[in-house]
């Protein structure tokens, strides 16, 4: 088995910091987990639409680079603060609606009638 097998079978956050021997602190991943795995999946796709043919050894170091930037970027921050998700980088762009129904609202907050 290659290693590029090993590493496309990895599914656990953990697993994916043991695979590339990166340091993580384990109460920040987890509480950050999913929001981690989201913005790696994003870099990886970015990696993979640039530099998806170039031989593995050249691919495993732009895979470990993006899940230290991934963590990097969330350690110390929020999802919202991160606009990781698209309801968040909607309201980031419109500058009004809560996105609590759908990402294209823009009826202010205090005029939603879906909030709590």
């Amino acid at each position: 088995m290659t290693e590029e097998a090993d590493f496309l079978r990895l599914t656990d956050a953990e697993d994916y910091f043991h695979f590339f021997r990166l340091p993580y602190d384990p109460s920040v991943l987890g509480a950050k987990r999913l929001h981690i795995l989201r913005r790696y999946g994003e870099l990886l796709a970015e990696i993979d639409e640039k530099f998806g043919s170039r031989p593995w050894p050249e691919r495993r170091i732009l895979y470990r680079d993006a899940l230290s930037r991934a963590y990097e970027e969330l350690a110390g921050r929020t999802p919202q603060e991160a606009a990781l998700f698209s309801v968040f980088r909607a309201r980031e762009s419109k500058g009004s609606g809560c996105g609590g129904c759908i990402a294209s609202c823009a009826v202010p907050v205090d005029g939603c009638r879906m909030k709590g």
